[in-house]
């Protein structure tokens, strides 16, 4: 289970280098987050999870605001390796359940690290480019980064189901869009707010009725455990 989140892990970090240094941060990152919902029809399929009719709807809508972004007519590689990315996203928040219990979340990115370093370093030797401090200080960073986000998505996805967190995911695209207006001068377009719109509402309206579903279930049951304390 480790070495296919790490490969998993590997594959994500190869392709989200090639998509955020060759498309708009905020278009990019509006891709990735498309995983919630491929990872809809993988649950159905690998974990045959039943889908319901408005996990259904959403899927198919934000699956429309992904081909927005993506621009069929104007494939790009840069495009491709954005959907690769939500798609190791997506593996990677359903193979998280499947975490021993017991093993911490160090421990878990301590071996995921283990397993994928000989083969970045057998990638790097392959490449055979002379090491640069400056490309190393970025890396570093950027991996610094990487596995803050991995042991919070371990930790979240272990204490609750993923649509009832995608709210709080979506915050970060709201951030990546900002980023890319200041640091970059990135203004998104029509098509990417369109495209990004169609992905994230759905997604939101989701988890509000998760949200709906469990007060209603609560009230439900307070409501008999008073019936069952009333005197006959």
């Amino acid at each position: 289970m480790a070495c296919l989140a790490r490969t998993r892990m590997l594959v994500g970090v190869f392709f989200s280098v090639v998509a955020l240094t060759t498309m708009p941060l905020a278009t990019a990152n509006a891709i990735f987050y498309a995983a919630p919902l491929i990872m809809l029809p993988l649950a159905a399929i690998f974990l045959r999870e039943k889908l319901s009719a408005p996990s259904i709807v959403a899927a198919v809508v934000g699956f429309v605001g992904v081909l927005i972004l993506v621009r069929p007519t104007e494939f790009s590689w840069a495009a491709l390796s954005a959907m690769i990315v939500a798609v190791t996203l997506a593996v990677n928040n359903l193979l998280i359940p499947k975490i021993p219990r017991e093993q911490t979340v160090p421990q878990t990115l301590l071996l995921h690290n283990l397993i994928g370093i000989p083969v970045a370093f057998a990638l790097a030797l392959y490449e055979g480019m002379p090491f640069s401090l400056d490309l190393f200080l970025r890396a570093s960073g950027s991996t610094a980064f990487i596995l803050v986000y991995a042991a919070t998505c371990v930790v979240a996805y272990r204490a609750a189901e993923s649509n009832k967190i995608a709210s709080a995911e979506y915050s970060g695209l709201v951030c990546a869009v900002g980023v890319g207006l200041v640091l970059f001068g990135e203004v998104p377009d029509f098509l990417m707010v369109v495209g990004t719109t169609l992905i994230v509402v759905p997604l939101l309206w989701l988890a509000g009725r998760e949200k709906h579903k469990a007060r209603k279930a609560k009230k439900q049951a307070l409501a008999a455990n008073e019936e069952v304390a009333e005197p006959a």
